[in-house]
């Protein structure tokens, strides 16, 4: 396994050893807000956004630094809306009172009528570690909830080691596997039992190498389409034990709870020469008339020590299955050299309405390995893109 999966690239915990303690919670001023929903609604009647988006406003709208919950850093967002409030669960890195010097990573919940203002969940973390010895007893990452008529239900990765090395040689359960909570409010949750829905693949092998998702899995996204469910998820693996493999899969299920990988898998990865080559993970899949869209994050620099120069872009299926690259890719770049998110802008969770209202959310950082800032942004569509009532062109 490779330097840079022994720090463990599916993990804030890796970055959050030698992180810098950031700033409190950032919450945008009355004219950034009014001047962000403007941007936000810029639409002529009924549209489903498939375009490039815009960072508004430019700063942050949610950082780390609540207490010792989230003191290092807030990732991984999934935005949904329930009712009139926006959810905002994510990823929230940080200490323990009993333990303030071994860095843990949570679910945590914020709540917002714009997007723009969060407010942080008085009872956070929502989603704890389990007791030593379970399988994501060491950390969780990258939620997703859906909201169906059952409730909430809560799927994440979670992890009992996060040495690449100290795994292979025996130690702990998983790098990474799909874990699943369930609630009737969207914040208390219970696990749905005592094992992961999703597991990777069975390598090889010492190094478990020659499949694509033998290391471990993260990100899960789940649709629910006439009563059946696919989740997409990221995984991580390598074929020849030399080359990591970054790729995007399908799992399905009739009950959300007992899944099955898609036969084909992986369905989406990097093209090699492009600008995701590298690392494309994070999915974000939507279905809207007969079309699934998928939103993911990639990258074209990746040696042993060093990864990044991280985007977001847009493939459209008729199948969710068979993807076709947006040709306006990437639709979300990295911020300016100077700026919070210049170094990459990463899992991407949208809210896109037929209205012509749409919201991107992502996590940005301003360098690697160790970021000073790993914070939630806010994206719209960009300014310049076409505005047409009803358009479904495959772009």
């Amino acid at each position: 396994m490779s330097k840079r999966t022994r720090r463990d690239v599916f993990t804030i915990a890796a970055v959050v050893l030698a992180a810098f303690v950031i700033s409190a919670n950032l919450r945008g001023s009355d004219d950034a807000s009014n001047q962000a929903n403007a941007a936000m609604t810029r639409s002529d009647n009924a549209f489903f956004f498939n375009g490039r988006w815009e960072v508004s406003p430019e700063a942050a709208v949610f950082e780390g630094g609540d207490s010792t919950i989230d003191a290092i850093a807030a990732t991984d967002p999934h935005v949904l809306k329930y009712q009139d409030t926006l959810y905002l669960y994510y990823t929230c890195a940080g200490t323990t009172e009993d333990q303030p010097n071994q860095p843990r990573t949570r679910i945590c919940l914020a709540t917002s009528s714009n997007g723009i203002n969060w407010l942080r969940h008085p009872e956070n973390p929502i989603l704890e570690p389990s007791e030593e010895g379970a399988w994501d007893s060491l950390g969780l990452e990258t939620p997703f909830v859906l909201e169906d008529d059952s409730g909430f239900k809560l799927y994440y990765m979670g992890y009992d080691v996060k040495d690449g090395d100290r795994w292979l040689e025996g130690e702990g359960t998983t790098l990474g596997s799909i874990g699943l909570a369930l609630s009737g409010d969207g914040v208390h949750f219970g696990r749905s039992g005592p094992d992961p829905v999703l597991t990777p693949s069975t390598g090889r092998g010492p190094r478990r190498i020659g499949i694509w998702d033998s290391w471990a899995l993260e990100g899960p996204w789940v649709i629910k389409i006439d009563g059946a469910y696919s989740m997409y998820f990221g995984g991580l693996g390598s074929l020849d034990g030399n080359e990591e493999v970054n790729a995007i899969g399908l799992a399905t299920s009739s009950d959300g709870l007992e899944w099955n990988k898609y036969r084909n898998n992986p369905v989406f990865s990097g093209r090699k020469g492009d600008w995701d080559q590298y690392h494309t993970i994070d999915p974000c899949v939507l279905f809207e008339d007969g079309r699934y869209y998928l939103w993911y994050h990639g990258g074209d620099v990746q040696t042993d020590d060093f990864f990044g120069n991280f985007q977001i872009g847009l493939a459209i299926s008729q199948d969710g299955k068979r993807w076709r690259r947006s040709s306006r890719n990437p639709v979300l770049t990295h911020g300016a050299p100077s700026s919070w998110n210049n170094f990459g802008v990463m899992a991407p969770s949208v809210l896109n309405n037929r209205d012509g209202t749409a919201q991107l959310f992502f996590h940005g950082m301003d360098r690697y390995p160790n970021p000073t800032r790993w914070s939630i942004g806010r994206a719209v569509p960009a300014a310049n893109e076409p505005r047409r009532p009803g358009d479904r062109k495959t772009p």
